[in-house]
């Protein structure tokens, strides 16, 4: 929970810097170009994965010996598949959030004179979840490989 309120920190960090050095259009414009190129590369790579690494885990489990050692084989490869699951399924909701985001802010003045929003504190707001969605989605690949790596020190326990 620290690792993820240091994050999201740091995002807010990183964007109030970046706003505050670049102009707000330039910054939206910058921010949202990363997030969408950067997200839908690592949401496939997240996904590609999960799907290289099922197959082999569930020929792998076919030929595990029965017994104690076996079955803890076999918790920790289906745990690790969880994390490498939920990882993924993080990366993906992640880029959907930000393509809502952009959809939000593109809504018309009008309405959000109504909502007592003003346009800058939107765009800001944005591109703060923009970037903490960045940086989370890139800690969500980042344990995947710790959950990769785990599974490799198993595999040579065997």
């Amino acid at each position: 929970m620290a690792q993820i309120f240091g994050i999201v920190s740091l995002a807010v960090l990183l964007s109030v810097g970046l706003n505050l050095i670049v102009p707000l259009e330039y910054a939206t414009d910058i921010i949202d170009t990363v997030a969408l190129n950067f997200l839908s590369v690592l949401v496939g790579l997240a996904i590609a994965l999960h799907g290289m690494l099922s197959a082999c885990i569930i020929s792998r489990s076919m030929n595990l010996p029965e017994g104690d050692n076996g079955d803890k084989l076999k918790s920790l490869m289906k745990g690790v598949m969880e994390e490498i699951k939920d990882n993924a399924l993080l990366s993906l909701f992640s880029y959907f959030a930000v393509l809502i985001s952009l959809y939000i802010k593109g809504i018309n003045q009008p309405l959000l004179t109504f909502l007592c929003l003003s346009t800058e504190a939107l765009s800001i707001g944005m591109n703060i979840s923009a970037l903490a969605l960045i940086f989370l989605t890139s800690y969500a690949i980042y344990d995947i490989a710790i959950s990769i790596m785990k599974l490799q020190l198993s595999e040579d326990k065997k």
